[in-house]
């Protein structure tokens, strides 16, 4: 009789355990960095940086050759992760910053909020 009058109390106790435990993944998912979305973006730039060191000419700070080197090096990786639209979207979005920031392809990667 004393365990089914505190019967309430007991579920709302543990429905609020359960909740609260559910928000926490949540929150946790949502605040940790995806370390494959933040490792693709590495290999992203340190293709797009071999393409512009290959080159014969001194091509760093040409802003033509930088969105070749973008769009090529986004052409065999589009359906391996399905991300390399949005790298390619936030390295353009300032050219005149990643002519020379992706010799640092983590910092780079950082700039543009992939890791």
């Amino acid at each position: 009789m004393l365990l089914l009058r505190h019967f309430p109390i007991l579920a709302r106790t543990i429905f609020a355990i359960f909740a609260l435990a559910i928000a926490g993944l949540l929150l946790h998912r949502l605040t940790v960095p995806d370390k494959s979305h933040c490792a693709g973006c590495i290999g992203y730039a340190l293709k797009i940086n071999s393409m512009i060191d290959d080159a014969r000419d001194n091509v760093r700070g040409n802003a033509q050759f930088f969105r070749y080197a973008v769009d090529k090096a986004c052409a065999g990786r589009l359906l391996d992760s399905g991300r390399c639209l949005e790298h390619r979207r936030g390295f353009l979005r300032d050219k005149a910053r990643y002519f020379h920031g992706i010799e640092d392809p983590y910092a780079a990667c950082r700039a543009i909020s992939a890791c």
